[in-house]
């Protein structure tokens, strides 16, 4: 299998329903800004202008998507004028094809896959998909999937056994100049490192093969690939993600009001932007560790978000600490979520600020043994703590896809 044959297969899966811009094709999904579901491709032998690279950037602004594409590589035409306009590539998937026969099915215990075709189950493959790839909070819709399975590809659900759960499931795409990829393979977090995503794999490839197709897939940065060499898959190239994150940058705020009212608007100033930096980033990517402490870009949010409940509404406001969200990760927890809580909160806050005038005022609880603390206190430690931590998150975005400002 050559790499050109690769991206024509790519290529030719998104056609009918991509937009030709100048060398590229676009596919924009209206329902999802997920950047893995909005991309453009370029068409053999592209060789973009810079005046075709400024058009690809205004058609993704115009839909408010961040400009993104995958290729095969080397393409030096394409990368030059890309990086010029300010794209990187913020990650390379590796390809990986079948090599040889196709090995025995792997040893996945208490589990097996069948292929599914019934809206009512690809709902469920829907649905193990969101989940793991952190889209939880949106209803599933197999619509995908009903067009994958009407136009020749396929469609694989794994379930438990002993109790018919949905654990796992994945696609493979229509055929295209004989060629299939073997895709979204996803596996819910109660069921993972039990081999179903192998499992699932296996299933797809054995189905490809048995139609005489020839199947590849795409491997991410934190996918192990042994879970593929096992199956008989092996590496013959890279492909390119591409992105050009447009700068945020909102002007440090400017006003003549009193202290208490300067504090929470320096507040809400360093909360949004801290909160910004998840907009537009997908669960694994938020989840992912990019420092050596194991920090990620999801839980520094998350746990300036508890931090703000503690000291505000436990500490002074006298709350709970039943009531406060604590800072660990939940399986649930996704960008969306953790920023609709955030935005929540960060409302709570103004209307507790509001009801206490005075900023000596003290809390109502003593912290740690010490002194309670004042409400003035109170807030220029959250301002300072929380810019801290939108400096941290300035980082850690920028190292995930390169999009910077405040």
């Amino acid at each position: 299998m050559e790499l050109r044959e690769i991206q024509a297969c790519l290529r030719a899966g998104i056609e009918d329903r991509a937009t030709k811009v100048g060398p590229f094709l676009v596919l924009i999904n209206a329902q999802s800004d997920n950047v893995f579901r909005n991309y453009a491709v370029p068409v053999d032998g592209a060789e973009p202008t810079d005046a075709d690279v400024t058009a690809l950037i205004e058609y993704f602004a115009g839909r408010d998507r961040m400009p993104r594409l995958e290729y095969v590589r080397p393409a030096p035409a394409v990368d030059g004028p890309l990086r010029a306009a300010g794209f990187g590539v913020t990650d390379t998937l590796t390809l990986m094809a079948l090599d040889g026969e196709l090995p025995a099915a792997p040893d996945a215990p208490g589990y097996h896959v069948r292929l599914v075709t019934d809206e009512a189950e690809l709902r469920q493959v829907a649905a193990v998909q969101d989940t793991a790839y952190g889209e939880a909070e949106q209803e599933p819709d197999p619509g995908g999937l009903l067009r994958t399975v009407r136009d020749g590809g396929r469609v694989a659900l794994a379930v438990e056994t002993a109790t018919g759960a949905p654990a796992g499931g994945g696609m493979y795409s229509d055929p295209q100049g004989g060629l299939v990829e073997i895709a979204a393979i996803g596996v819910l977090p109660a069921h993972r490192r039990r081999g179903v995503g192998g499992l699932v794999s296996w299933a797809l490839t054995a189905e490809a093969v048995r139609r005489g197709h020839r199947p590849f897939l795409q491997v991410e940065r934190d996918e192990p690939l042994r879970v593929y060499q096992r199956i008989g898959y092996r590496v013959i190239g890279d492909m390119a993600d591409a992105r050009r994150p447009a700068p945020v940058d909102r002007p440090v705020p400017v006003l003549a009001a009193d202290e208490r009212d300067t504090m929470l608007v320096f507040l809400d100033y360093v909360r949004t932007g801290l909160i910004n930096k998840l907009v537009g980033v997908t669960g694994l990517d938020a989840r992912q560790a990019m420092v050596p402490s194991g920090t990620s870009l999801l839980w520094l949010v998350k746990h300036t978000m508890a931090m703000e409940g503690f000291w505000l509404h436990h500490v002074f406001g006298g709350q709970p600490e039943s009531a406060l969200v604590d800072d660990e990760l939940a399986d649930q927890d996704s960008p969306a979520s953790v920023i609709e809580r955030y935005r929540e909160l960060a409302v709570a806050t103004a209307e507790l600020v509001g009801r206490h005038p005075d900023l000596g005022e003290l809390g109502a609880v003593a912290p740690f043994g010490g002194p309670r603390r004042s409400l003035r206190w109170t807030l220029v430690h959250l301002i300072e703590e929380t810019g801290r931590h939108a400096g941290h998150a300035d980082i850690l975005r920028e190292l995930l896809d390169g999009a910077t400002g405040r």
